[in-house]
Order: structure tokens, then C-alpha cells, then sequence
């Protein structure tokens, strides 16, 4: 490893430079499908963006290595899911997996998870060796799980996880009726669309507030709330919010109120990221309508934090 490992969110630009790793046959072996074309690849890298947020690590000699998360909601909320953790062929056995999962599992630690999974391939042995050494534990065993294309036995699939501890800036606010300091590392985190973030500052049946982060060329839906009236103000950047089919550009410093019933979407159509603050009272969690008049209700069984930004303000 020739520096300290940086780690972003997947971006389409990416596409290719993940295709061609996912598809050496060093990594496609371990992988949950066989090779694919690039066009049915575009696909999968859309459903993933969809279900989850794909991170890119790099390294000052190039993108050495990739993982996905996937977190889940309500009775799920403690947990996230780990897939798709991938080193470059060239650069196996340097260290560099084990501090991708080093990050991981400090990352998700510090947003308030509880409860980190995986799945390994039962015949994975350098991953099972690397998820085990890191405290990981195998609880279970699904017998016959896969068979891969030209094969002519199926392979066994083993679900891992791992017990994480509760931050003390988490406990200590929870101990003290809320009161407490929030910031990032001790707010939840969610992400949403095209590797956009938010973190709930606030989170209760009175007030929502969040720090959300969008990189250049993402936007959200359009939508309006029956009851939520919000105010977006602008930390860094320059944000695009249309409301009722005006368009307004609101430099840093500066913020924007959208009344209850008013149908916006908010682009970051600059050239750098957008971070903004998103106050929403009472929370609009609930009575988001999309444009074509469709309420976006939570799915009681298997929601998910990536869909945050229909579920989340």
C-alpha cells in the first residue's frame, strides 16, 4: 500500500474501471453473478445505486479497491449490509483489504450501527480469514446456495456479522434525554440517489433537521408535503431549488423556505458539492407526494436508507 487509502462514492464515471475489476476472473470467481457484458453491467451498477452506495478506494497508485453498503430501516435500522468488497488482482495480499474492512467497520461504528453483516462464498477462504480476524463470526450456513456458469456442483454461502459497540457521544445523549452534542460522526447517516449523503441533526415527531451533501450533476425528486413546511439553508456551494416552476440559486449563506403544498426539487447543477441544511417541521417523513400525486409511504418489510431521500425529509 503506498499511502493511506481515500474513499469516495462510486460515481458513473466509474462504470468501466469497475467493470473491468469486477470482471477479472481473480474477482468474478467470488462474486455474486457470472461475467457480464458492459451493458448488462450498467444495469447492475443502477440497481446497486439504487439499493445501496457503491465506494471507490484509491491510493496514490490508482483505484486499488471497491465495497458496497447497504443500509436497512425500522427494526433493521442498527444493521448494514457489507457486499461486493473487492481488491485490484495486482494489489492482493499488501494490506489493503483488511484496511478497506478496517474502515468499514469504523465508519458504520461511528454512525450508531450496531450490527455489521456479510456473506462469503463457503470456499473463500482468504475472505473468511480476513472477515474472521477483524472479530467477524460465521452464524450459519446456507447449503447449496449458488452454483457458478460451467460448474457442476453448488457452493455453499456462509452469512457473517459483526456485534458493534454503541459510540459514547450516542449512549451519553441518550443517557442525558437527548441532550447532547451532534455533529457527523455521531449523527445517523443515510445515503440517497447518485451518492448524495444526509445525517439527522434532529430527529423526532416535532422537528427534522439535516445536514445533506450532493455532489455536481445529482438531484431529487419532485415532490411537494402536505403538512411539512421547510427551510434549506446553504453551508458550502451554490444550491438549485425549483418551486412551482421558478428556479432559484442560493449561494452559501443563504437559504430558501418551501411552504406546505408546493411542489420543488433540488438540483446541485454546479461544478462542486453542495452541503446544506435541510429544517423540515413537522418532519416530512411521512406525507411526501410525488409529482404524478402518489404518496411515498415506507415499506414496513424491507425499506431501506438508500431510499433516504423519499423517506428521510
Amino acid at each position: 500500500m503506498s499511502a493511506q487509502l481515500r474513499h469516495r462514492h462510486g460515481a458513473p464515471t466509474d462504470t468501466r474501471l469497475v467493470y473491468d475489476l469486477w470482471m477479472s476472473p481473480a474477482i468474478n470467481h467470488w462474486l455474486g453473478f457470472d461475467p457480464l457484458s458492459l451493458d448488462a453491467f450498467a444495469e447492475l451498477w443502477e440497481n446497486l445505486s439504487r439499493d445501496g452506495q457503491l465506494w471507490v478506494a484509491s491510493d496514490d497508485d490508482g483505484v486499488c479497491g471497491t465495497y458496497w453498503l447497504r443500509r436497512f430501516g425500522h427494526r433493521r435500522a442498527h444493521a448494514v449490509y457489507l457486499g461486493y468488497l473487492a481488491v485490484d488482482p495486482k494489489r492482493q495480499r499488501s494490506g489493503i483489504g483488511r484496511a478497506i474492512l478496517s474502515h468499514v467497520v469504523d465508519q458504520v461504528a461511528k454512525e450508531g450501527c450496531r450490527r455489521l453483516e456479510a456473506m462469503v462464498a463457503a470456499d473463500n477462504e482468504p475472505a473468511l480469514s480476513l472477515f474472521q480476524a477483524l472479530g467477524f463470526s460465521v452464524e450459519g450456513r446456507f447449503a447449496g446456495y449458488f452454483r457458478r456458469a460451467g460448474a457442476d456442483q453448488d457452493v455453499d454461502e456462509l452469512p457473517l456479522a459483526l456485534a458493534l459497540p454503541t459510540s459514547d457521544l450516542t449512549a451519553s445523549a441518550t443517557v442525558r434525554g437527548g441532550i447532547g452534542l451532534v455533529n457527523r460522526t455521531n449523527a445517523t447517516h443515510y445515503t440517497w440517489g447518485n451518492g448524495c449523503d444526509g445525517w439527522h441533526l434532529v430527529r423526532n415527531r416535532e422537528l427534522s433537521v439535516i445536514a445533506e451533501q450532493m455532489p455536481p450533476g445529482t438531484s431529487e425528486q419532485r415532490h411537494r408535503h402536505a403538512r411539512s413546511r421547510q427551510f434549506f439553508y446553504v453551508l458550502e456551494g451554490t444550491l438549485a431549488i425549483e418551486v412551482e416552476g421558478t428556479s432559484h440559486r442560493i449561494p452559501a449563506a443563504a437559504g430558501l423556505e418551501v411552504p406546505p403544498g408546493a411542489v420543488h426539487q433540488v438540483f446541485n447543477d454546479s461544478t462542486a458539492p453542495a452541503q446544506f441544511l435541510v429544517t423540515s417541521q413537522p418532519p416530512g417523513r411521512h406525507d411526501r407526494i410525488v409529482e404524478d400525486g402518489q404518496t411515498k409511504q415506507p415499506d414496513p418489510v424491507a425499506v431501506n436508507a438508500t431510499a433516504a431521500n423519499d423517506l428521510n425529509r
